[in-house]
């Protein structure tokens, strides 16, 4: 966590924190791996595929949201 850029705000830590030890290194991996997908769909918009990158980027989001809660229930 030491090495983020930009770094965690001071008071947001504990939070950040208890958020990272819900996800594995391959689950972190992974979900790092799927927004940087989302990031190239949103900036790849065509006239084939008009999906504005707004909602590529809520999808991206809410999945990430839903495995987080999955993976707090589990505990």
């Amino acid at each position: 966590m030491e090495g983020l850029r930009p770094p965690v705000f001071f008071r947001l830590k504990p939070a950040f924190e208890r958020a990272l030890r819900l996800w594995s290194p391959a689950q972190l991996e992974a979900a790092g791996t799927a927004l940087l997908e989302a990031e190239k769909r949103g900036k790849s918009g065509s006239a084939a595929r008009p999906i504005p990158d707004r909602v590529v980027a809520q999808q991206a989001i809410l999945t990430l949201a839903r495995q987080a809660l999955a993976l707090r229930r589990r505990g």
